[in-house]
């Protein structure tokens, strides 16, 4: 279940469900039932409300299937549709960033994309070592800080597609944030290894046990 950020409507779905419903949270009424191939794993609003976007999936022998789907959230129409995973929107609502693994077990691959939101088009493709298992957007949506699962962290230039690798965990990163001023990143491992980086100089605090050790890029 999601509330669009005004409030005026809900959208829910059911465990293993092929379907999303959007109501009226005042009237109780059922405004739009949008259908999916898939089961539907999650869905969100844009931040502006006017658009959902659902990540449906499946998993098959051939390996696992995932498509995002973006729909005009007043008149329930799909607008776009890619074959990828875990979608958040920007801030300003004019990106998603998603992620797709290609490849089976042995020599798979694992990347970040960086989506139009209107026509599903991936604007960037960009590789990282291993597993997506954190993404977060900077405040003026010009950043995606991007967490992988073997300890890397990343920042992705969100118009021009620029990657650099920053300093990162010895494990899985779980969870990343910018502050507001988009001017320090944190995350925090597996581990409950907190690493606190300020950009513009490269330098990071590290937390391990409740101490801290400064350290540079």
């Amino acid at each position: 279940m999601a509330w669009r950020p005004d409030d005026t409507r809900i959208v829910t779905t059911r465990p293993n469900a092929q379907e999303v419903l959007i109501w009226d949270a005042a009237a109780g009424k059922l405004l739009h039932n949008l259908k999916h191939p898939l089961a539907v794993g999650t869905v969100s609003w844009s931040p502006n409300g006017d658009r959902l976007v659902t990540h449906s999936h499946a998993t098959r022998t051939d390996g696992p299937v995932n498509v995002v789907s973006v729909f005009d959230a007043h008149t329930g129409a799909t607008l776009s549709t890619a074959d990828v995973g875990a979608p958040v929107f920007s801030p300003d609502g004019a990106h998603i960033a998603a992620t797709r693994r290609e490849g089976d077990d042995c020599r798979a691959s694992f990347f970040v994309h960086i989506l139009d939101p209107a026509t599903g088009a991936t604007r960037h493709k960009l590789p990282v070592p291993s597993g997506i298992f954190a993404k977060a957007f900077s405040a003026d949506s010009r950043q995606l800080a991007v967490g992988c699962e073997t300890g890397e962290r990343f920042l992705i230039d969100v118009v021009s597609g620029e990657l650099r690798a920053i300093e990162g965990h010895a494990d899985t990163v779980r969870w990343l944030q910018f502050t507001r001023n988009d001017g320090t990143l944190s995350s925090l491992s597996a581990e409950g290894d907190v690493l606190v980086t300020q950009l513009a100089r490269g330098t990071s605090i590290r937390f391990l046990g409740g101490r801290a050790r400064v350290g540079s890029r």
